[in-house]
């Protein structure tokens, strides 16, 4: 630390910097002044300094775009990784599927996948990963043993790739609704469509799917 920092200048970086690691955001000059009952004024002046310093920075005109400078950052704590973590999301494996609640439960999930977060255009609550099992959907490119993301949901629309449940089977198959009933169908032609009954639940739509050679 800067010893020609005064010791209301550490204090308030020392706030800035934890508001930051609790909230994820800057504290608003507001919330400064308000936290050490200054007026916005004399927080300001604080500020400027602890800019001159190297410090801080910050954009004009953003409310909370600070920047921590680089030997005022938290003490062994990398915020550029820490970006970096904030855009990866974990990915639970499950070794089985239910039709309840506990699709996710930790007695379900096998192993956990971390993957950027723009690969999966979703939270990391609404993605599961499962493996596939079978030769049923070779003609779409899916084939035994590769690994598919499948976003929760209970509802498919026509012709959607989808992991759902028979009875105590889970299977990746495609959606259809026909005159008769729903179906699921594979896209092998040595497997016929199989029309589903009671005993059918949709646990999610496949988005994605990584292979290993």
């Amino acid at each position: 630390m800067d010893p020609n920092l005064t010791d209301r200048q550490r204090e308030i970086l020392d706030f800035i910097r934890g508001y930051h690691g609790e909230h994820d955001y800057f504290p608003s000059l507001r919330e400064i002044a308000g936290n050490f009952k200054l007026s916005i004024g004399t927080v300001q002046t604080h500020l400027d300094y602890l800019r001159r310093k190297g410090a801080l920075d910050w954009d004009k005109g953003k409310p909370r775009a600070m920047r921590l400078g680089g030997p005022f950052k938290a003490p062994g704590v990398d915020l550029g990784l820490l970006e970096q973590l904030k855009n990866l999301v974990q990915v639970p494996v499950l070794g089985m599927v239910s039709a309840g609640p506990g699709l996710l439960a930790a007695e379900n999930v096998e192993d956990t996948l971390t993957l950027p977060r723009n690969f999966l255009r979703y939270g990391a609550g609404e993605v599961f990963g499962l493996r596939v099992k079978g030769d049923s959907m070779i003609g779409a490119g899916i084939l035994e043993g590769d690994l598919v993301m499948v976003r929760q949901q209970r509802t498919a629309v026509q012709g959607e790739i989808v992991v759902a449940l028979l009875g105590e089977e889970a299977t990746v198959k495609y959606f259809q609704k026909r005159p008769d009933g729903i179906y699921l169908v594979s896209a092998n032609p040595a497997y016929p469509p199989r029309k589903v009954g009671e005993d059918f639940a949709i646990l999610g739509r496949v988005i994605s799917l990584l292979r290993q050679y």
